[in-house]
């Protein structure tokens, strides 16, 4: 792992078999590494900067928050984007899936946003006062 971030590591996750760490960076880079061989297995870009992210309990689902205010899914296996959430909150703090990967929520300076896999259907959108 000679290189990691150019720039702060924002999150850190390893995956639940603890083969995979991933890491997210404000370089703008998502980086998956194979803690095996310590090399880049691949990585993601967004336009500025990443926040967290977080796999479901099956490690075949990666999300990731972005400083653009939005959330993208990624089939973890095979490394595709599954798709990119629109949050109207801005800046976003953590990810969580809950209930087995079932539940996606996001929570940021602006509110909290809940979506249900597989349909990515929003439950919850709630603003907070930081948000006016």
């Amino acid at each position: 792992m000679s290189e990691t971030h150019r720039g702060p590591v924002s999150d850190a996750r390893f995956v639940p078999d603890n083969s995979t760490l991933v890491t997210s960076g404000m370089d703008g880079r998502v980086k998956v590494w194979d803690l095996k061989t310590k090399q880049e297995r691949t990585s993601y870009r967004a336009l500025n900067s990443w926040g967290s992210v977080e796999f479901d309990k099956r490690a075949t689902r990666l999300a990731a928050a972005a400083g653009e205010g939005f959330v993208r899914v990624f089939d973890f296996v095979s490394g595709l984007q599954l798709l990119n959430l629109k949050t109207p909150t801005g800046y976003l703090g953590r990810l969580r899936f809950l209930d087995s990967g079932n539940v996606l929520v996001c929570s940021g300076y602006g509110g909290l946003q809940i979506w249900r896999a597989p349909s990515w259907e929003e439950i919850v959108a709630a603003e907070t006062s930081a948000a006016r």
